[in-house]
């Protein structure tokens, strides 16, 4: 019982985005996730290596800070920009490991997170739940050339080190 407190809490605190000190109420199953316009991408007019980078970054950046301190372990994130191949464009990319403390569900966090996306226009394209593993696909919007694509993938299977996987590409670049 004491494991599911601070799940319960931060999915509270992802699901409603409080940022007041006072402890968030638990989600009812009438509740539903708040809009967060950090999450909404920006297509932007000059669209080139150096914008998709930038709005890359900062979508993994609104999307770190969802996750409350007190669950974090550690983020290990990789950034670069991904050459065109003889099948595909060039994209800008971000992975991330975030590495969360041993008491937390990865996959209560990601289904709250995937709630915040959706609730803040992001799509919905694949789910699948496969030994114990729950990733989701996401898109930020319904037009491919302006949508970046979203990877979730929570693994609660390493004891003392259950882990979300971030993968974020950019649309594909101009050549």
């Amino acid at each position: 019982m004491l494991r599911a407190i601070p799940i319960v809490l931060a999915a509270a605190v992802l699901l409603t985005g409080c940022t007041s000190s006072t402890p968030a109420p638990s989600p009812s199953p009438t509740q539903t996730a708040v809009p967060d316009p950090a999450l909404k991408s920006k297509f932007p007019a000059k669209y080139d290596a150096d914008s998709a980078k930038t709005e890359t970054l900062r979508l993994a950046g609104a999307l770190d800070a969802l996750l409350p301190g007190d669950i974090v372990a550690n983020i290990d994130s990789k950034d670069q920009l991904v050459p065109a191949t003889d099948s595909a464009k060039a994209i800008y990319g971000v992975i991330q490991l975030v590495t969360l403390k041993s008491t937390v569900d990865p996959t209560v966090i990601t289904k709250a997170l995937v709630d915040r996306l959706h609730a803040s226009g992001w799509n919905v394209l694949q789910t699948t739940d496969v030994e114990e593993v729950y990733k989701v696909t996401l898109s930020s919007g319904s037009i491919a050339a302006s949508s970046w694509l979203l990877q979730l993938s929570a693994d609660p299977r390493v004891d003392n080190a259950p882990a979300i996987s971030v993968q974020l590409a950019s649309p594909d670049l101009p050549t």
